[in-house]
């Protein structure tokens, strides 16, 4: 699979803006890797000061640190008239985020998650068989740590429900 096969999202909607007295729409979006400056550029975009009995209080809204972590991965907007220039990432802010469609914004982010998925087979964190898996749907979960229950407690629920037995491995 190529990269550029998975930075690339259409959007349905996308942004739309006038030109020359005609609406156009843009609609191809171009990902990038994700960067640590971007992660903090995200949280200082989230971050408020909130009053909060009289004393001044920095808050960070997880909302809209996604939607800001989701504006910095926007490499540039294009449109699908080559005649018209793309919107690069230094001029995406959340004021034109907030113009996107709530379906349009999903598609965003989950072509990132699969981005990421790549950007981990890339590096060799996981296999080409579970980044084809995971994209397929077929991931297994990663089974859940077992939970000591304590003295005297019942063992209720996903407690009670007793694991498989190891399957022994057979050597020559």
């Amino acid at each position: 699979m190529d990269v550029n096969q998975v930075n690339r999202v259409i959007l349905h909607d996308g942004f739309k803006t006038e030109i020359d007295g005609k609406t156009v729409p843009y609609t191809l979006i171009k990902l990038r890797p994700a960067t640590v400056a971007m992660d903090m550029r995200a949280i200082e975009l989230s971050e408020r000061l909130v009053n909060v009995g009289g004393v001044l209080t920095l808050k960070m809204s997880e909302e809209m640190y996604r939607i800001a972590m989701t504006m910095q991965r926007i490499e540039r907007v294009e449109c699908s008239d080559a005649h018209i220039a793309p919107i690069g990432a230094e001029l995406i802010d959340l004021n034109m985020i907030s113009k996107l469609h709530p379906m349009d914004l999903a598609r965003i982010e989950q072509q990132i998650l699969i981005y990421d998925l790549y950007e981990s087979y890339r590096f060799g964190n996981i296999s080409q068989a579970q980044f084809e898996a995971a994209l397929c749907g077929d991931a297994e979960p990663e089974p859940a740590a077992p939970q000591p229950a304590g003295e005297g407690q019942e063992n209720t629920g996903a407690l009670a429900q007793t694991a498989p037995s190891p399957v022994p491995v057979v050597t020559r």
